[in-house]
């Protein structure tokens, strides 16, 4: 609640705000009056590669993760998902748990932010 409510009001403010969720149980998306996705937002981001692990689908970067996977929310803020975890267990969002490391590991280098 303290992290949806400190990314609203400096998005009031009118600062750019991404705020990220890698937390597996649902909470910020509903501090942030979002609404949650049906599906992870980053499932379609990632890709295995010969050696069987997930890597970013070639031509995603944190910019464009952000800009194609990120969910809008009052304010102005966009919210970056991991994934939340169902009944079948985290296996179903694995690629997008993967992705969404990935892409928060590179977002510093990321110019436009």
């Amino acid at each position: 609640m303290i992290a949806g409510t400190a990314a609203r009001l400096l998005a009031r403010e009118g600062h750019r705000v991404l705020a990220l969720d890698s937390d597996l149980m649902p909470g910020l998306a509903s501090s942030l009056g979002a609404a949650p996705p049906e599906q992870p937002p980053l499932i379609d981001a990632a890709v295995r590669d010969d050696d069987g692990r997930w890597r970013l689908r070639p031509g995603v970067g944190p910019v464009r993760a952000v800009q194609r996977y990120a969910t809008p929310a009052p304010d102005g803020v966009r919210l970056l998902q991991c994934g939340k975890v169902t009944a079948e267990g985290l296996a179903p969002i694995m690629p997008a748990v993967q992705a969404f490391y990935r892409v928060i590991h590179l977002l510093p280098r990321a110019s436009a932010f």
